[in-house]
């Protein structure tokens, strides 16, 4: 029997490879190799700028997935994140935009929710936390208030600069200086004045507050016999609370003015 020579043997080996490398390349999705790990979620952004694919995922600091994809719908940036399956997110979470300092790189922090019901699931989308500050925005209103300041510096120098504007300077500081002295002065002098009108103030309201008190012992007086008649005490109270004798009394007037009528 003859041997099986070695180019047959090397070109059976390579046959069998390729029909593996077919199979496996035929059935790679089925076998999940090469599949992403892990669940994918959505945000939509105002602004994904600075974000790219593979830009970290974080919460609470810690990396723990990558963004998979960015897209534009309806005016916003679509944002797909994938996390592991381990990462559990309420449904009320929120994502923010971040970078690493004022000039570093762009990343995802998830802010978890607080439901305990419900939670994110596969392509489920979550909302944007606070936009994040554009930093071109930034650097140009920095700009313009420098441009500000230059322009008052620059008004200055014009007002200040110079012998003249030095003179006018050294001129406005005596000015102050002697305008504090005269005032140490006029305080000192009227020091004493200004101690007895507070001690007359201080005077008057204390007059004010024994005022107040017998006015307040007053209406308590007037309180406490008002109550009195309510209540038909007294003559004048009786009068008002017994109708009766109002009515009698009513009739003896009546009587007394027929009789003071008909005296010639």
């Amino acid at each position: 029997m003859k041997e099986i020579s070695t180019e047959i043997k090397v070109g059976v080996f390579v046959v069998l490879g390729v029909l593996v490398l077919a199979y496996m390349t035929v059935n790679i999705e089925k076998m999940g190799i090469g599949r992403a790990v892990g669940y994918r979620i959505y945000t939509k952004l105002d602004s994904a700028s600075g974000l790219v694919k593979n830009s970290p995922v974080r919460i609470a600091g810690v990396e723990v997935g990558r963004v998979e994809n960015i897209v534009l719908e309806t005016g916003k940036a679509k944002v797909a994140l994938r996390l592991p399956f381990q990462i559990t997110l309420p449904i009320d979470s929120m994502a923010f935009v971040k970078s690493e300092g004022l000039l570093g790189e762009k990343y995802i922090e998830i802010k978890p929710g607080s439901s305990k019901d419900v939670f994110v699931r596969q392509n489920t989308e979550i909302r944007q936390g606070a936009s994040p500050a554009d930093i071109d925005q930034i650097f140009t209103q920095i700009g313009s208030v420098a441009t500000d300041i230059k322009g008052v510096t620059a008004s200055l120098n014009r007002v200040l600069g110079g012998q003249e504007g030095e003179q006018s300077l050294r001129k406005t500081f005596e000015n102050i200086k002697e305008i504090t002295s005269d005032l140490n002065i006029t305080v000192k002098q009227n020091r004493e004045k200004f101690s007895t009108t507070m001690s007359n103030f201080e005077n008057l309201s204390r007059d004010l507050a024994g005022v107040s008190a017998k006015a307040g012992d007053t209406f308590n007086t007037i309180n406490r016999v008002a109550k009195k008649i309510d209540d038909g005490e007294g003559t004048l109270g009786k009068l008002v609370a017994d109708k009766t004798l109002y009515d009698q009394s009513k009739d003896a007037m009546t009587s007394l003015n027929n009789i003071a009528q008909k005296m010639p």
